[in-house]
């Protein structure tokens, strides 16, 4: 519903870019959102002059509105589709009801991209909770009326995900088959910097929500540092008090709420591993980045992790734990053998070259074609 500063709002913008390149109209409709302009700002990919944006709401006015009620405010933008009467309706994450309707009776072909979609986390009761930034009244509120307002996934004609993770919840939780991962892309490749030019720096950057292990995190630097002076430790997007603290006490620890693009490029040219303590997650942009320039991903091994599944798994066990002690013990294996080091990073430098623009559209291009 929202097309904004997210890293899903960051997918749609690349699609939109792809879809403008193939020569369609593109209209993003969204109740909160941006100007094009804006989002080619934000996103970083070009919007041209056949991209339209329509929202009901600006997004810099930072709106808190619960998410019931922005499911009932979404009925007032099925006008819109009345009006432009598209030759395609991209869904993202979720199929709102009330817009579905007019959908069908027109005929539109549809699809649908799953970055962790709502009614999937609404059903999966032993995690769901967690999976959202509500509080439990509003939670159960939201999950109460989620079924009534949203269409189910096996509606849209084609299914897509943004990692294997996603695909696998969502089959499971809306009882569907034959979704197709399509992974985000990557806005530039940058160069793959040579380990002996990486710095001792750790980088942590993943959004700190419920599935965030703070205390996992706060353990691993404590015996980090302990073990090993001669690391700084950054902790970027920091929300955690308890890692703040630990930085006070620690010079070589350090945690920020926000880095500029500036300044996160060059922490990503110097970052020699990427932590990644959280167990949900859709796919991660920031641990794609970091593994695009040269960093060895330590991801929490999780089933709903895409940044396990679809990054950090590629070099099998090499690149994962399930605990703190395990974390460590993965990064001290790396400093200790070269050619291990050496053969993880080509086969990750592999990886992420699959993750560019043009493989994007060229893959987007083959979705549309199935509709």
């Amino acid at each position: 519903m929202d097309i904004d500063y997210g890293g899903g709002s960051y997918t749609v913008s690349a699609m939109a870019h792809c879809l403008e390149k193939l020569g369609y109209e593109v209209h993003l409709i969204s109740l909160i959102g941006l100007e094009k302009e804006e989002l080619s700002k934000v996103h970083g990919y070009f919007l041209g002059s056949n991209v339209f944006s329509h929202f009901l709401i600006d997004a810099r006015s930072r709106p808190r509105i619960p998410y019931f009620v922005a499911l009932k405010l979404v009925e007032r933008l099925s006008n819109l589709v009345e009006r432009i009467k598209p030759d395609l309706v991209i869904y993202q994450d979720d199929i709102p009801r009330s817009i579905h309707r007019v959908v069908k009776s027109l005929k539109i072909p549809t699809m649908l991209y799953i970055h962790f979609s709502y009614l999937v986390r609404s059903r999966m009761l032993k995690y769901g909770f967690n999976m959202v930034e509500w509080k439990i009244p509003e939670a159960v509120v939201n999950f109460t009326v989620i079924p009534r307002l949203l269409n189910e996934p096996s509606e849209a004609d084609v299914l897509l995900a943004n990692s294997t993770a996603t695909k696998k919840a969502s089959e499971l939780a809306g009882n569907v088959s034959g979704i197709k991962v399509l992974n985000p892309p990557i806005i530039t490749l940058g160069p793959k910097h040579p380990m002996y030019d990486k710095a001792n720096l750790i980088l942590h950057a993943a959004r700190q929500d419920r599935t965030f292990l703070e205390g996992a995190l706060a353990n691993f630097i404590q015996i980090c540092i302990s073990k090993h002076r001669d690391y700084t430790i950054l902790v970027n997007n920091n929300k955690s008090k308890k890692l703040a603290l630990l930085a006070t006490k620690n010079s070589n620890v350090f945690t920020v709420n926000h880095l500029s693009a500036d300044l996160w490029n060059k922490v990503l040219a110097k970052a020699r591993y990427y932590l990644h303590f959280k167990w949900f997650e859709g796919f991660g942009i920031a641990t794609a980045e970091a593994t695009m320039h040269g960093a060895i991903p330590i991801v929490f091994k999780s089933p709903f992790n895409g940044s396990w599944t679809d990054i950090a798994r590629t070099c099998g066990d090499a690149c994962s734990f399930s605990t703190e002690d395990e974390a460590l013990e993965k990064i001290e294996e790396f400093e200790s053998d070269g050619n291990k080091r050496r053969n993880v990073r080509n086969i990750l430098s592999s990886r992420m070259m699959e993750l560019n623009i043009d493989h994007f559209c060229h893959d987007i291009k083959k979705a549309i074609n199935l509709v």
